[in-house]
């Protein structure tokens, strides 16, 4: 399996996507057309839950995300969190700026609604 790089631009994320198990999103996400832009995301997703580490570490450090971002990003969380049936750790770093209390609650929503682990990091 592939690592799947996207570079960012003014609208779209930094993605790295590794086959050891960390998958890293940052910046700001405001894409023209969301689907097309998480749709590579999605399927990388799923190729590596078919052969996943012991550990996958998520590693958020998100400026702006829209609400269709947000929720295409939900979607890859969720679809993590069946590692935990299959006796493997999944846990996520989410980093947010001390001024910006709507990420930091989107983060704290994600991981209610999830189930997941999130560890909380000023930026």
């Amino acid at each position: 399996m592939q690592p799947l790089i996207i570079q960012p631009t003014e609208q779209t994320l930094k993605v790295e996507l590794t086959p050891n198990g960390t998958l890293s999103f940052s910046g700001k996400s405001l894409p023209p057309d969301v689907l097309t832009f998480f749709q590579p995301i999605i399927d990388w997703v799923n190729e590596y839950l078919k052969h996943p580490g012991n550990e996958t570490k998520v590693i958020c450090k998100l400026e702006y995300l829209n609400t269709a971002s947000s929720k295409l990003i939900l979607d890859v969380l969720m679809r993590l969190k069946k590692l935990e049936s299959e006796g493997k750790k999944a846990s996520i770093e989410w980093h947010y700026d001390p001024d910006d209390e709507d990420l930091k609650d989107t983060g704290v929503d994600f991981s209610d609604i999830t189930g997941i682990h999130f560890d909380f990091f000023q930026n």
